[in-house]
């Protein structure tokens, strides 16, 4: 039986230039993306500033209703579209593949890692339509998970439940190696 958890997310980092129609110049740069799950910012409880987070509608294989989504961080966005709420609805390419930016975030969120900053997020189910490399090997650590405990659900209890999952994550993502990721 599979532990109850509110909304579980997960999300892997990368690096990546951005295509000169981004910021409307005529050169490529270079900015940091978030893949995360469609649950991300709801199990966060971060909304947007201008327009929408992501969704699970959002975080398909074949993409959403707005295709591959992008949302931008506030400083991506008052960096690299000098704040100009028309960036919502905007298509850019990120590693030659068309994005649309769906919302901006507010200027409080900074993301889930400290220290680091990311200009867009995108949904992880779209890593392999957006990179132009093979988005992780057997050696890195590419799947980080965030829970939200229900009530009356203990730390130790969620721990616990976490490890007994190991196994099949282990199992699943074994020989992963030049793979695309497709699940």
């Amino acid at each position: 039986m599979r532990p109850g958890w509110h909304h579980p997310v997960v999300w892997e980092i990368r690096r990546t230039r951005i295509g000169a129609g981004a910021r409307r110049a005529s050169r490529p740069r270079f900015v940091d993306r978030l893949f995360v799950s469609g649950s991300y910012f709801a199990t966060l409880g971060v909304n947007a500033l201008l327009g929408r987070v992501l969704t699970p509608a959002d975080d398909e294989l074949a993409g959403g209703p707005d295709g591959t989504a992008a949302v931008l961080s506030y400083t991506a966005w008052k960096r690299r579209f000098n704040g100009d709420a028309g960036a919502v609805g905007m298509h850019v390419l990120l590693d030659r593949a068309p994005v649309t930016i769906v919302g901006v975030l507010p200027p409080f969120f900074l993301g889930t890692e400290v220290g680091r900053t990311f200009d867009f997020f995108l949904p992880g189910r779209r890593a392999s339509a957006v990179l132009s490399t093979t988005p992780f090997d057997q050696y890195s650590t590419w799947l980080n998970i965030i829970v939200r405990l229900k009530p009356g659900q203990t730390v130790e209890s969620s721990a616990a439940a976490l490890r007994g999952l190991q196994p099949e994550l282990r199992s699943t993502t074994r020989g992963v190696t030049n793979r695309r990721l497709s699940t």
